[in-house]
């Protein structure tokens, strides 16, 4: 089947944004994030493992074996006119065992670091393609109330889910856009494949962009 993305440009060119949302220059995107061949299956792993890693993997039900009582049979086995029973701790009984019910588990999967860097690059620069990487000098404001970043956002044209990427974002900007339906801040050596394809726009200090580009 033939794959709908299209490989990511090599000579594609950035503009960089002041905090006042005016074009200070531009910046091309490194080319680890323009790949020869988009890696879909990687990028299918990639978010898939992160999804399943989260998981607590503590549900837990008990077996006939395990449920408390029911060591003595209901009634005898025969001359009563009723359906033979061995225990009112079986499956089929009120408050019996579970049939083949969930038990703890560890729900892990295993991603080689060459092929999560892959997948990493190669989501940014999905994103890049499409217009919806916005690289900023930096990511403070004047204050750090939300109103103001609110309407920083909306200068800049975000709409739906955004993420603010940054080396290592003050608490400031932390403050600023913890309380803003579907925005989030991250810091660059800690977002994956999962945190880009799950917004809609992603701004990213130069700064960030070039650690994004080092660790992967």
């Amino acid at each position: 089947m033939a794959s709908n993305l299209k490989p990511v440009s090599r000579s594609l060119e950035i503009p960089v944004l002041a905090s006042d949302g005016k074009v200070s220059g531009s910046i091309a995107l490194p080319e680890e994030f323009a790949p020869s061949s988009i890696p879909e299956q990687i990028i299918k792993d990639a978010i898939l493992g992160h999804l399943a890693n989260n998981r607590a993997g503590t549900v837990s039900t008990l077996t006939r074996s395990e449920v408390r009582g029911g060591g003595r049979k209901p009634w005898r086995q025969k001359g009563t006119g009723r359906a033979r029973q061995g225990s009112i701790r079986a499956p089929h009984w009120r408050g019996g065992g579970r049939v083949f019910g969930p038990s703890p588990r560890s729900f892990r999967t295993k991603l080689s670091n060459r092929e999560r860097k892959l997948a990493f690059y190669a989501s940014v620069g999905l994103k890049a393609a499409a217009g919806r990487l916005h690289i900023m000098e930096s990511l403070d404001l004047q204050d750090a109330k939300t109103k103001t970043r609110v309407n920083w956002l909306k200068d800049l044209g975000m709409i739906g889910r955004t993420l603010l990427v940054g080396v290592a974002p003050s608490p400031e900007v932390q403050r600023s856009a913890r309380n803003i339906p579907d925005t989030w801040v991250a810091r660059a050596d800690t977002v994956n494949s999962y945190d880009v394809f799950s917004v809609d726009s992603l701004i990213v200090t130069t700064e960030a962009l070039e650690a994004m580009r080092r660790t992967g």
